[in-house]
Parts: structure tokens; sequence; C-alpha cells
């Protein structure tokens, strides 16, 4: 997810110049009420174990190899329900397939957002005038940068519901069908056995 630019944090330091009057002062409860988005965010996010979505994930790569190699052998035979079972596999393996990732990513995209929010209420508050830039913090100012915070964080938002979404669903496939999958790799390597002991 593709964050601004501009950064809000240690506002004391960035604005240079202050008013007497609290320009923007209608901002700052969106902005509060999207800090706190974010941070319920941060908090599904942190919810997750990234290292157990990585180790099932991986599980899931390492059975795919037995699988690719049994079923691209013509001596073994195949089910409906076998099919099924490898269907149920492979739906797993598509909820995951970045799921570490993006859980990573996110938080730090969450952290800045948080940051971002708060720097900019702490900057209407202060009655800045100024930016760092030189740019004057008139209502103009104040309303462009909100509106472009607010839509940040709310594309983050969906993000991470997606994301939390997913991450369930793969999670929670992986481990029902683990068992699954797992006698019938046995199965099929039995059964191959079998075959090639079989061949004059």
């Amino acid at each position: 997810m593709a964050l601004r630019g501009v950064f809000w944090a240690g506002m004391g330091a960035a604005v240079l110049a202050i008013g007497c009057t609290t320009t923007g002062a209608e901002h700052v409860k969106p902005l509060e009420q999207a800090r706190a988005d974010v941070q319920t965010g941060l908090a599904t996010l942190h919810a997750w174990n990234v290292d157990s979505v990585s180790e099932a994930r991986a599980r899931i790569a390492e059975r795919f190899k037995d699988v690719a190699w049994l079923t691209g052998d013509s001596l073994v035979t195949y089910r409906v329900q076998d099919a099924d079972i490898v269907g149920d596999w492979a739906r797993a393996r598509r909820f995951l397939k970045d799921g570490p990732e993006r859980l990573r990513q996110l938080a730090a995209d969450g952290a800045t957002c948080e940051t971002q929010c708060a720097g900019l209420a702490a900057a209407i508050r202060q009655g800045a005038e100024v930016d760092a830039e030189g740019t004057p913090m008139d209502e103009a100012y104040f309303r462009v940068q909100v509106a472009r915070e607010l839509e940040v964080v709310a594309q983050w938002t969906q993000a991470v519901a997606e994301t939390a979404r997913l991450v369930s669903l793969g999670t929670t496939l992986e481990g029902a069908t683990r068992p699954r999958i797992d006698s019938l790799i046995v199965a099929k390597r039995a059964e191959w056995a079998q075959q090639i002991h079989a061949q004059p």
C-alpha cells in the first residue's frame, strides 16, 4: 500500500511559526477517530503470529511437492475424493500466498498512518501557520491534508480487514485439511511402492 510522502512526526521541530488562533480545529476529531481506527487495525494485525502463518505456508508448499511428484507418476491412481482434498489444500495455499509479507507491511504502514494523524492533529492544536517547507497552513491546507490522511487510513483499514479474512481462512483450512493431505500422501506413496514392487 503506497503512502504519501509528507510526515507530521515531531511537529515541534517542523513548524516554523505558531499563530494565536487555531485554524482547522474542526479536523481534530476526525483525525483522532482515524487514529483510533488505526490502533484497532494494528491490534488485529498483532493478534496474528507472522511466524505461525509462515510455517503454515511452508507446510503447504512442502506437501505440494509430494503431491506434484505423486500425481505425475502414472502408477498412482486418484479418485474424486482425492482431488477434493488436494483442492482444499490448493485453496489454503492461495489464501496464504503472501500472508506473512502483507501482515508485516500493513503493520509498518499502520504505524506511519498513526504518526501522520497524530502529528497533523498536533499541528492544528498548536495553531501552526507554516510547515517545514514554508507552505502556509491555512484552512484550505488543513482541509486537503486531512482529507488525504483520512483516505489513506480508510484504504489501510480495508486492506487490514481483507488480509485478516484471507489469513483466517487459510490457517483454518490448512489446519483442517492437513491430516487428510498427510494421509493421502502416505496412501499414495504406499500405492506407488506396491506398483513398483509388482513390476517384472
